[in-house]
């Protein structure tokens, strides 16, 4: 059976044996300790739910939870016995409480408390977070501001502020140009209606193309028919001379 590490007397390098658990990760191990239980990976920022399903078969507390600075702060007066007592002034301070000369209480008397149990997160917390990117914008505004003046100070050789009497003037000449831009609005429209009209009469001159010809066509046609009755009628008119001169010779020169 593998031997459980201990969460609370492990080193960051021995943390970082485990699975899924970085340098950073075990920094803040270290320093959330000391662990009651193993359910408070749970609450060390970067362990999720399956990272810490992987860590509770391979980690636990033991037996000793007290932080490491209690547990010096409990030898010591053990050590501070062996030393010799330091002799009292006057005998009439015997009965009072002994006030050491800094002003601060014994160790005996007043223990350094230990460490608090709860979770310390190292880092920047997101409210840090996000003022410092409003003030990285805001320094960045300012900054681009300042770089626009300098290159208007570049161009214009200076910065200079428009008299009422200027600014009327620009305002008339932008009102005059705007009339002219009407203007030429305007008759773009009228030229574009004439292209239209030209168009429709353009399409109207194919039409009438068309049309002549098929006239021409049937003047063909017409004058195809002309011809064969002009044939026909020189054939009539050959038949009536020739019954003309066959009754010339029948009836004699004398018939009516």
């Amino acid at each position: 059976m593998t031997e459980l590490l201990n969460l609370n007397t492990a080193n960051s390098a021995e943390l970082t044996t485990l699975p899924g658990v970085g340098p950073a990760i075990a920094e803040r191990i270290v320093a959330a300790r000391p662990f009651t239980d193993t359910s408070e990976l749970q609450a060390i920022e970067g362990i999720g739910a399956a990272l810490f399903a992987r860590l509770t078969s391979l980690v636990d507390v033991g037996g000793d939870v007290s932080a490491p600075e209690a547990d010096s702060l409990e030898e010591a007066p053990t050590t501070l016995e062996e030393l010799p007592a330091a002799p009292t002034q006057t005998d009439s301070l015997e009965d009072e409480p002994e006030i050491p000369l800094d002003g601060f209480a014994s160790e005996e008397a007043a223990p350094i408390p230990p460490a608090p149990v709860g979770k310390i997160k190292p880092g920047v917390t997101r409210g840090q977070t996000l003022m410092i990117s409003l003030i990285s914008s805001f320094v960045a505004f300012i900054l681009a501001v300042a770089l626009m003046l300098g290159v208007l100070v570049g161009l214009n050789g200076g910065l200079r502020f428009v008299s009422p009497t200027e600014l009327a003037q620009i305002e008339r000449q932008v009102d005059g140009m705007q009339a002219q831009l009407d203007i030429m609005t305007q008759d773009m429209d009228g030229l574009r209606a004439r292209i239209n009209n030209l168009e429709d009469i353009g399409q109207q001159v194919a039409q009438l193309s068309e049309d002549v010809a098929v006239v021409r066509d049937q003047t063909e046609i017409l004058s195809g028919d002309v011809e064969a009755l002009q044939a026909d009628t020189a054939q009539f008119q050959n038949f009536f001379e020739g019954l003309r001169d066959l009754m010339n010779t029948l009836f004699g020169a004398d018939a009516p």
